[in-house]
Order: structure tokens, then sequence, then C-alpha cells
């Protein structure tokens, strides 16, 4: 053999080694048993298993040689009190040389205690005629349980971690886990009130409800590291799972809930702070932050809620899917409710206009003003009248909106104007720019577009001019115009310039 072929080998057996340690390992550990000719087997010697899990332990039932054997399964417990509920298969009847497959499913408490236990059964196997031959076994299994909830190593010890090596009598756990409770206090005090001056400092400035809204929030972190440390000090005492346990989950519901309001709060700051103080375009008025509001209480309280049944062991998956048929349900029943909400958080989202700005809706020419926006409907006024009405926000936000005062009150006047052929343009052009110049409602500062005079066209029996002005504000521009137009037309009649009318030929044949 080559020294690379007995390279190779070696190297083979090296690694198949570890496998055979752990067959031979398997084979000598594995749980055996022999009931009246039936040989019970299980690859397994122990179990270990989480309080509040679930395991599946695995039997292999067989008959060799003998005749056909019933078998029935009894007495199923686990020892040292109620630690569970245990269901198992039931066996159907082994022949020569058959096998079958005993399966138990062990659900073990969420509250039970740690340590090692036995799990039992008896297994009975009688002859086919089930009365004849009938032998009893009654198997314990080791079974290990580990509670999150068991004392474990912080057993007498300060903080859960130094050991308690007090003289008599302050050796007990009862001073440590007392002791431990009043460094948990402090812990709790110290990082509260460092809390709520980092947030007092930070996004509280020049706003009291915020401020109240800092203060609350370093309270409730006091008090929840505060409980924090009450489940440790249960353990440092040495409780029993039970009670550590319901303490414990009692503490946690109280901690979502107060988490819960913590977030809440929290997220009303962020909301004043980012959304309104950073909003450099100004694009969020008042009627926006109540739908984050309402948007941020619904996740908060669906999360809470969640988290909360999740601890007492409900099905959020079966919720969950429940939830999700009943919604289908009520979206295919409520489709144009539903359609009109969304379009109205789009709405909100978007803001194409805010309250008070006057709008046009699609080809509609009249002029709205903004009264209310809602969830459902946007509330509108006629401009012109006092006509008040409602239109849903499906409606509106399927329209071309027009926002005529977005952001800036004033508004752009095109005035036409219709001279005679022949008719001194220029002096046409000068009473029109002096005559607009002259209102003192007209923008002439330069801050708006200035007054211009455009040649606009030359129709069959006039000349059209135009003057192009901005107005100080929009609600101006019905009555501004009307007195623009009357002052025009006095000037250039007064100037000889003629403002024609429509001329007809008209012949009549004999």
């Amino acid at each position: 053999m080559d020294r690379k072929a007995l390279l190779t080998a070696i190297l083979c057996l090296l690694v198949a080694m570890p496998l055979c340690m752990t067959v031979i390992s398997d084979d000598s550990d594995a749980y055996s048993a022999d009931v009246n000719g039936v040989y019970i087997h299980s690859f397994d010697d122990e179990m270990e298993i989480s309080a509040g899990n679930t395991y599946t332990l695995r039997f292999t039932l067989s008959n060799p040689t003998g005749p056909t054997k019933y078998v029935s399964i009894s007495s199923v417990d686990i020892t040292d009190g109620d630690m569970g509920t245990i269901k198992h298969n039931e066996v159907s009847p082994l022949g020569s040389e058959g096998t079958a497959e005993l399966v138990f499913t062990i659900n073990i408490y969420k509250y039970a205690d740690d340590g090692e236990h036995d799990f039992e059964f008896t297994i009975t196997v009688c002859d086919s005629d089930n009365t004849s031959n009938i032998a009893s076994l009654t198997c314990s299994f080791p079974l290990v349980i580990k509670s999150q909830y068991a004392s474990g190593d912080a057993y007498n010890k300060f903080m859960g971690i130094i050991p308690n090596t007090l003289p008599e009598p302050f050796d007990s756990s009862t001073i440590a886990s007392i002791a431990s409770l009043i460094i948990w206090l402090f812990i709790a005090a110290v990082v509260g009130h460092i809390v709520y001056k980092f947030v007092d400092r930070k996004w509280s400035k020049n706003n009291d409800e915020n401020s109240k809204d800092a203060k609350s929030l370093g309270k409730m972190i006091t008090f929840l590291i505060g409980l924090v440390g009450l489940s440790q000090c249960l353990k440092i005492l040495g409780a029993n799972e039970f009670l550590t346990g319901m303490v414990t989950d009692i503490i946690t519901v109280v901690f979502v809930v107060i988490g819960a309001y913590i977030a809440w709060r929290a997220f009303k700051i962020v909301l004043y702070n980012v959304i309104v103080r950073f909003d450099r375009e100004d694009r969020v008025d008042d009627t926006l932050i109540p739908l984050f509001k309402m948007i941020g209480r619904i996740v908060i309280c669906v999360v809470a809620l969640s988290t909360i049944l999740n601890i007492f062991g409900f099905d959020l998956a079966a919720i969950v899917t429940s939830a999700g048929l009943v919604s289908l349900a009520i979206s295919l029943g409520a489709q144009e409710t539903l359609n009109q909400f969304f379009c109205g958080i789009q709405l909100m989202a978007t803001r194409p206009f805010r309250i008070g700005d006057k709008v046009r809706l699609g080809t509609d020419t009249n002029v709205l003003i903004v009264r209310k926006i809602r969830v459902m409907d946007t509330e509108f006024k006629n401009w012109l009248n006092e006509e008040v009405f409602r239109v849903p926000n499906s409606k509106v936000m399927s329209s071309m909106i027009t926002n005529i005062t977005y952001n800036d009150e004033s508004y752009k006047i095109y005035e036409y104007i219709d001279v005679d052929y022949g008719a001194d343009i220029d002096k046409a052009k000068e009473i029109m720019l002096s005559i607009v110049s002259a209102h003192p409602q007209v923008i002439t500062d330069g801050s708006k577009d200035m007054p211009s005079f455009r040649f606009y066209s030359m129709d069959a029996s006039s000349i059209r001019l135009r003057v192009t002005y901005v107005l100080t504000d929009h609600e101006l521009s019905y009555t501004v115009p009307c007195q623009i137009r009357e002052a025009i037309y006095r000037k250039l009649h007064a100037e000889g310039i003629k403002v024609p009318h429509n001329i007809v030929d008209v012949h009549m044949e004999e």
C-alpha cells in the first residue's frame, strides 16, 4: 500500500471513530425493557424539557418470535405532583416479528417545578385471546424540567450575583432579597431621573405638555425597573416556581401596560417635535395631528394586547387568522365606506389644501372654501353664497384640485379690453397701466409680478388688449376688477378711444 492510500485510510478511520462511539453510546444509554415477550426500546435515555413546552417521547415495540400480542397503556403520570398533560396513541396488535410505535406527547405546565422527575407508565401485554398470559410492567423514565422561574444560581445572592456570606442571622435569603430590592429601587430612581432630564432638555423646551409627558415618562421607567427588581428578588428569596411565575406574569402584564403608556407618551413627544417643529415646508396643520395620534394609539394598543394574550397562552396565529377573515368579510361588504376612509387618510397625508384655502374641484368654476377635513368627507362653503355642503373624500381625491390660495392670498387678474381699429394703442396702453397701478389693492412693490400690458389679438371688428395685475387678496377678485374695468372704460371714452361692439352687415336682395 502506498503512502497516499495509507493516509487516506487513516483519515477515514479518524472520521468514522466518533460516529461509531456515538452509536455505541446511544445503544448503551438507550432505554430497554422486556414484558411478556414484547421488547420495548427508546433511543433516549432521559427527557429534558422547558416548562411550558411540549415533548414527544417515542418507543419502539417489537414481538420477535411469539404469538400475536395485545398491548395496553395505563397509569401514565409524572411523579412529584401535577406537572402537565400526557397523551399517547393506541398500539395495534403485534403479530409475530411485528413492530409498532408508542408515542407520548407530554405538555409540561408553565409553572411546573424545576428539577429531576420521573415519567412513569404501565404497559400490559397479553396473548391474542386477551385473557391468558397477562403481564404488566411499570416503566420509569427520567424527566428533567427546566423552569425560567426557578431560583437557580440566584438563590441567596445579592442582586443574584454576589453570594450572601454574612454571619448569622443575616445569611438568610430574606436579607439578600430585601437588600437587592433596595438596590433595584435606587437604580430605578436614578435611571428614571436621568431619562426625565434628558427628554425634558432635548424635546420639551417651551412646551408645558411635553414637559409633563417627560416627567411621566421618567416616573413610569422608574416603576418598571422596580418591577423587574421585584421579580428578580423572588428568585433570590427562593420562592417556588408557581408563586414566582404568577407574580412574574402579573408584573409582565403591568410592564406591557405601562410600556404601552410610555410608548404613547414618547410618541406624542416625537410627533410634536419631528412633525410640527421640524416641518420646514409648513405642510402639517392641526387637522393632521389627530390622525397621527389615532394611528399611533391603534398600533400601540394592538401590540400591547397581542403581547398580553401571548403571556396567557392564547394562540395568536388563530386570532390573527380569524381577524383576517372578519376583515375580508367587512371589506367586501363595505367597499365604498372603506374607499372613503382611505381616501380621507390619503387626503390628510398629502395635504393638497388646508382649512381656509379656496379651491376648485374638477371642471367646476365655483370657488369653494375648505371648512373641515374629516376622515370620511370634507366640508366646503360656497365662496359667493352661504351654501355649506359635504363632499365624500373619494370624490374629492378623484377630482382635479385647484388650490387658488395655497400659501398665498394674492391673486392674478387678466383683464381684456377691445378697442377700435385705428385707435392710439400707445395711449390705450398708458391709460390701462396707469389706472391699474394707481389702485391701492394692486401689488406694485415688486414682491409679485408688476402690472403688464399685452397686444393680445386682432379680431374681426376690434383689437383686443390685455392688462395683467396681482391683487393683494383673492377676496377682492370680484370687486376690484369691476372698479378697474369701469375706470378704464371711462378714461378711454374721455380720450376718444372707442370700445367697439360687434358690427353685422345685412344685405337684402329684392
